[in-house]
């Protein structure tokens, strides 16, 4: 149980790095 929501939270994070780098590199294209 704690191991699939650890996945879950680690899965979670890595969503929101991907949108940051993605917002980041919208910024240095546009």
């Amino acid at each position: 149980m704690i191991y699939l929501r650890g996945e879950s939270f680690n899965f979670v994070v890595y969503s929101n790095l991907v949108m940051l780098v993605t917002n980041l590199k919208k910024e240095y294209y546009y």
